[in-house]
Formats: structure tokens, sequence, C-alpha cells
């Protein structure tokens, strides 16, 4: 009696390692899935910073454009006159359009540059999700594997246990 709770004992622990097992192999998927996770979160931080740089150069282009129209407005209530005046006056308008320029350039250029850096993001994210996960499923496919071993291990004790009781009964 006592080598059946052994045997017993043992098939039990090897029943509990293969549910281990599969565990384990659940895990390793649902790691590829968080991997996916956070790539995706450097993509969304990739487009939140550069939408912000994009939006805080426009607010310093309306601060320039506020200080021209303002030099404008003192140069006008001047008692300055003649063709000085009217150079400076005329300033107004090509300093705008260059601060209009820079603006559109440098829109251009974050844009560009935002776009680029989501597209190698989402390469990664893509790479990533695709070699991460063919890792994974491997790892699952072999723990999957190990845990049917485990519990033919198992079945194949169970039954040589039976046999041994059948024997040493006839």
């Amino acid at each position: 009696m006592a080598a059946d709770g052994v045997i017993g004992g043992n098939l039990e622990d090897i029943g509990n390692s293969a549910t281990r097992i599969d565990a384990s192999g659940t895990k390793a998927i649902d790691t590829s899935q968080d991997t996916k996770t956070a790539a995706d979160e450097v993509e969304t931080a990739i487009t939140q910073t550069m939408d912000g740089l994009i939006k805080r150069f426009g607010e310093i282009a309306e601060a320039l454009n506020d200080d021209i129209k303002d030099a404008h407005k003192q140069l006008e209530g001047t008692a300055w006159t003649g063709k000085s005046q009217e150079a400076a006056l005329a300033i107004k308008t090509d300093l705008q359009g260059q601060v209009g320029t820079i603006m559109t350039n440098a829109t251009t250029a974050f844009t560009d540059e935002r776009n680029a850096m989501v597209l190698r993001s989402q390469a990664l994210v893509d790479s990533v999700t695709t070699e991460f996960n063919n890792v994974m499923v491997e790892v699952n496919t072999k723990f999957g594997d190990l845990a049917t071993a485990a519990r033919l291990t198992a079945t194949n004790l169970a039954t040589a246990d039976e046999t041994i009781k059948v024997g040493s009964v006839g």
C-alpha cells in the first residue's frame, strides 16, 4: 500500500507539472501581445510628441506675427515720415511672409519626420510581433509537447501500477 501512495503522489505531481507547463506556454503567447502593446505605445508617444512640437512651433510663429503687427502699429503712430517710414512699414508684409514660410517648412519637416518615425515604429511592431510571435508559438508548442509527454508518462505509470496490482493479486 505504501508503494501505491508513492506512485499516486508521483502521478499527481506529474499531472500538476503538465498543467503548469501548459500555463507557461500560454504565458509565452500572452507576452507576445504585451510586446505589441508596448510597441503601439511607442507609436502613440511619437505622434503625440511630434504633434506637440508642431503646435508649439505654431504658437511661436503666432507670437512672432503679433510682435510684427505691434511694431508696425508703433511705426504707423510715429511722427516719422518719408521713404524710410514707408520702407519700414513695408517690412511687415515681408516679415510675416518669412514667418509663414518658416512655419510651413517647419510644419512640413515635423510632419514628415513624425510620419517617418511612425512608419519605423510600425515596422518595428510588425517585426517584433511576427518574430516574437513565431518564437512564442514555438515555445508554446514545445511546452504543449512536454505537457503531453508528462501526461502520457503519468498514464503509462498508472497503467503499470494497475498491472502490478493485478499481477500481485493473482
